[in-house]
């Protein structure tokens, strides 16, 4: 097995083209450069001569990226905070036993709690009790696959961080968790200067409201809404990672400091609360402590465009009505109509083009004309708007409540192909 260069999911090497699979392969052209460029922020970090001395002295001490190391490392960079006040006492082994007692609320199956592909927020097969919990003094409740914490709805990242948020017994523990993904996994914002100033989490973010908005968008940086890089952050139950590469595209992935103290402070650093000068030092101490120490790993996701299409590779093997078409996404939606996505400019500058399908009697396809079904999400990588829109076209009688052009392609093709139509089916979720 091989990772797809876009979505990076291990595939049989046969069924790669150019090192891509079937469902990215469409649209690697378009996306090629933001992957296989080195991100901007890796080459200032080569360059930053604030690091020299710091990493001198990881060396000569040995420290490792655990917890303790980390708090050594932030400690001795920020100047005013002891190593002790970054630190918990928490570790994985702890937090596991302590979810076994609340299992019932806090559900072990939930995508919080899964690795690889299965990390992305399921649409079937949870449960759909409402459930209501306490953990230390925070009310926990479980409402249809989303965790609902001090008003925040979290439905993926890192489970055992979140946990340990909750177990440290700090106020707002799932706005300072949605924060640290906001963050670390990106948005935009003009001031970063205050940390209590930082936007508070919608309800339309990524981490919290199953596929509708699925993706990563642009990271915080610097305080600048304009030099925006993908940022270089993946996530496995236990914490975040960054994942850098080296001059032969190897991706080193080191782990980031998993105690909810540590982790606040890196990404207010990182994303210059305390100065330019202090984010690139660090900057430069991380990218190089990850080539050193950093475990190769192929399929790691380096950026949110690989994560975006990783969840449409999900999704496409997942469902049972997607497929892939030559270059082109099949979809049979619940109206029975079957749809086409293929990439291309479609209306609006939209990066796909959607068109209903009839077929004749002898079942050849009739591609009827584009349909205007624009997303208005261009802050969101691409696969994460083809995933949208694949998912909404499956569900194409309830997409059509919504958007009238949907409806009239549905009209359309039952107008003149009603007798080879698919069997119209219920929707096997909402």
């Amino acid at each position: 097995m091989v990772p797809c260069n876009l979505c990076r999911t291990p595939t049989e090497e046969n069924n790669l083209t150019g090192g891509v699979c079937s469902v990215c392969s469409p649209w690697w052209p378009s996306v090629k450069s933001m992957v296989e460029l080195t991100p901007t922020w890796q080459k200032d970090a080569e360059e930053c001569e604030f690091s020299d001395e710091t990493m001198r002295w990881i060396e000569e001490n040995n420290i490792q990226p655990d917890d303790e190391g980390w708090a050594k490392v932030l400690s001795k960079i920020m100047g005013d905070t002891e190593t002790s006040e970054l630190l918990d006492e928490w570790n994985d082994r702890t937090i596991s036993i302590i979810l076994e007692d609340i299992k019932r609320v806090i559900l072990p199956e939930l995508p919080l709690f899964q690795r690889g592909i299965f990390r992305n927020q399921k649409i079937w097969g949870l449960s759909t009790d409402l459930r209501f919990g306490k953990v230390m003094d925070t009310e926990v409740l479980y409402d249809n696959g989303v965790l609902r914490i001090d008003g925040h709805k979290i439905a993926y990242g890192p489970g055992n961080l979140l946990m340990r948020f909750l177990l440290e017994n700090r106020t707002d523990p799932g706005g300072r968790f949605s924060r640290v993904m906001q963050q670390l996994l990106g948005l935009s914002a003009k001031d970063l200067s205050q940390r209590e100033r930082i936007p508070e989490t919608n309800s339309n973010r990524k981490w919290e409201g199953g596929f509708r908005l699925a993706g990563s968008v642009r990271p915080f940086l610097l305080g600048s809404e304009f030099n925006s890089p993908d940022p270089p952050f993946d996530w496995n139950p236990e914490g975040f990672d960054l994942v850098v590469l080296d001059n032969e595209r190897n991706r080193h992935r080191m782990p980031l400091p998993k105690s909810s103290r540590s982790i606040e402070a890196f990404t207010a650093i990182w994303n210059g609360r305390d100065g330019s000068i202090l984010a690139k030092h660090l900057r430069g101490i991380s990218f190089r402590w990850a080539l050193n120490t950093g475990i190769i790993q192929s399929d790691s996701i380096a950026n949110p465009t690989e994560r975006s299409f990783q969840l449409l590779r999900t999704i496409v093997d997942s469902m049972p009505h997607i497929e892939v078409d030559g270059f082109q996404l099949a979809i049979i939606g619940t109206s029975g109509v079957e749809w086409r996505i293929s990439a291309g400019t479609g209306m609006h500058g939209a990066p796909y083009i959607v068109r209903p399908v009839g077929r004749t009697p002898l079942g050849n396809v009739v591609l009827f004309r584009e349909v205007c079904v624009y997303d208005d999400s261009e802050q969101l990588p691409i696969g994460d708007r083809i995933a949208t829109m694949a998912l909404g076209l499956m569900n194409d009688e309830d997409t059509a409540k919504r958007v009238d052009t949907v409806r009239q392609g549905i009209n359309m093709v039952t107008r003149h192909f009603s007798e080879s139509l698919h069997k119209p089916r219920e929707v096997p979720y909402r």
